[in-house]
């Protein structure tokens, strides 16, 4: 048998289909052709994350990070800062499995007087509410 296949990925919007198009043809001559789809989904994905940024007072240079999950409260060293982190991913899910994520957007939520902001810095991204009261648990 002889033949060839080809990969065509047809995409539109967030969603993307591969096919998967082939031809051949066996002893008797008869030929065939068929496809196979294969659907694949490009979704976004936001992930927070508190972060304790170490900087150098006299420049405001960051110099180290210390990332959690949950917020650790309010550092009482003069040259640390707690933050939160606002990380926006582009995301395709083939079969149902993550197969590539991309970093698009980041966003900071600096805490200022025991309390973060509305918004994050630049942006008129909300700090989602159940952030303001895990802080305020720990205050």
């Amino acid at each position: 048998m002889t033949g060839f296949q080809i990969l065509v990925t047809v995409t539109g919007g967030y969603k993307s289909t591969e096919v998967y198009i082939g031809c051949h043809t066996n002893k008797q001559g008869v030929w065939g052709m068929g496809h196979d789809i294969k659907d694949i989904r490009s979704t976004t994905r936001t992930h927070y994350e508190w972060d304790i940024e170490t900087f150098d007072p006299a420049t405001g240079d960051i110099e180290d990070h210390n990332h959690d999950d949950k917020c650790p409260g309010i550092p009482s060293d003069h040259d640390k800062r707690l933050v939160l982190v606002r990380d926006f991913y582009a995301v395709v899910v083939k079969g149902g499995k993550v197969i590539d994520a991309d970093l698009t957007d980041r966003q900071w939520a600096y805490v200022k007087g025991g309390k973060l902001p509305e918004l994050f810095d630049d942006t008129r991204i909300k700090v989602p509410l159940r952030f303001h009261k895990e802080l305020r648990k720990l205050a």
